[in-house]
């Protein structure tokens, strides 16, 4: 089974969602929920954002002195 457990963690999401969604609370119940739906979306986008940087840096073609190194 190949699996990657970061790809579906929901820490980052979760994070964001709480701490928004307690400053919702100073608008009430409702500021509160909304807040926290606000938090969850960009805790996903952050987690995305990250993870295309990584690709990105990976996938990056080696110029200069770099290129000739043994122990890369």
């Amino acid at each position: 089974m190949n699996s990657n457990p970061e790809k579906y963690e929901l820490a980052t999401p979760l994070i964001f969602g709480t701490a928004i969604g307690s400053f919702g609370t100073l608008l009430g119940p409702m500021g509160a929920i909304a807040g926290f739906a606000v938090g969850v979306g960009l805790g996903f986008w952050f987690d995305k954002k990250a993870e295309g940087a990584i690709k990105s840096k990976d996938t990056t073609p080696l110029k200069g002195p770099e290129k000739k190194t043994i122990c890369h």
